[in-house]
């Protein structure tokens, strides 16, 4: 039945490995998607930290000039 699809031991496992290359392919870019995220994700926590550093910075500023 194989043979009738064209398709022989060789090239079964010709398939094969063109199949074990794109499982290889899709794993290396799902690893580099998900460095993009973190690196996403870090970057607006840093965002974030800078608004909160900016605002205390400001209170505390606020604070000194009532306090003098």
């Amino acid at each position: 039945m194989e043979h009738m699809r064209g398709l022989t031991p060789s090239s079964d496992r010709s398939l094969l490995a063109r199949m074990e290359d794109d499982i290889l392919e899709s794993r290396i870019l799902l690893n580099s998607a998900s460095g993009c995220i973190g690196l996403c994700e870090h970057l607006r926590r840093v965002k974030q930290l800078r608004k909160a550093k900016i605002a205390a910075d400001e209170a505390l500023k606020k604070l000194d000039e009532e306090n003098a």
